[in-house]
């Protein structure tokens, strides 16, 4: 369902949790890391990725878009950290603050062949670290637009190793 919440997926807290529960713990494929693997992945810088996409054959997105926050106009302080309760682990997330300084971008009309990737969180923090994003009632949305059907894929991308200097 289309989230018409502002958020980013992850917390300064919750996304390093997440890459060492998955390290630890396998992903949802069932590979296993040796844990050698585990130590080399957990001593690297890494970013969390959102693929989203429109999944309707012939039938662009009318419905609830998808709109990302511009991260140059963030402020820290505009930062609201919320729990998410799973039946297996609890979660941490950002959502935000109203503030007239934000810059929003859609897409509008995205088609089955179009997709927005787009970095929800990253560790390390001499470049943008999140992504909010969220779905919307677009003023331009027909009355009668049929509902989005969409979906999303997380992915992790594990930085190369720092260079020694």
């Amino acid at each position: 369902a289309a989230v018409l919440r502002v958020h980013t997926d992850y917390s300064d807290k919750s996304g390093p949790l997440r890459i060492k529960t998955l390290a630890e713990n396998g992903s949802y494929t069932g590979v296993q890391l040796s844990q050698d693997e585990k130590e080399e992945i957990l001593s690297r810088e890494f970013c969390i990725v959102n693929v989203w996409r429109n999944i309707k054959e012939s039938e662009p997105v009318q419905s609830k878009p998808l709109a990302v926050l511009e991260p140059s106009t963030l402020d820290k302080g505009d930062f609201i950290t919320y729990e998410m309760q799973y039946a297996e682990r609890k979660g941490e997330n950002y959502a935000l603050h109203f503030n007239p300084g934000h810059r929003w971008y859609h897409y509008p009309l995205m088609e089955k062949d179009e997709c927005l990737v787009f970095k929800t969180w990253e560790s390390r923090t001499d470049r943008p670290r999140y992504c909010f994003h969220t779905a919307f009632d677009a003023l331009t949305q027909p009355p009668d637009a049929p509902p989005r059907s969409s979906i999303e894929v997380r992915t992790v991308a594990i930085m190369p190793k720092k260079q020694a200097a």
